[in-house]
């Protein structure tokens, strides 16, 4: 019965050692999968800020060139005489109707 107990105790050691050496062999698998995982993430992050980037300057683009149109149409918008509807007669409104109300001026 000692040589049993002596290999029961002889080869635990051995156990250890494989459990070990599997458990060792299991990091670079680990390490292998998190760098993927990492990738991912990076590769989501780096498309997220991309998209921000793009939207903001798309809006700093759309206001820019709304400052530029409006610049530029803001003389003609205030030029004398575009907001009057016959020469001479401004009014505050749409013209009338021909046919209502008075003639207007220079009309025959």
């Amino acid at each position: 019965m000692v040589p049993k107990l002596a290999r029961i105790r002889a080869r635990w050691p051995v156990l250890l050692l494989l459990v070990s050496v599997g458990a060792i062999a299991l990091v670079p698998l680990q390490a292998y999968r998190a760098a993927a995982s990492q990738q991912v993430v990076r590769e989501r992050v780096l498309r997220d800020y991309a998209r921000m980037v793009a939207w903001n300057y798309e809006r700093h683009l759309m206001e820019v060139m709304r400052d530029a149109a409006r610049e530029v149409l803001q003389p003609v918008n205030h030029y004398p005489g575009v907001h009057r509807w016959h020469a001479g007669v401004e009014t505050r409104g749409p013209p009338r109707d021909r046919g209502a109300g008075t003639p207007r001026a220079g009309s025959p």
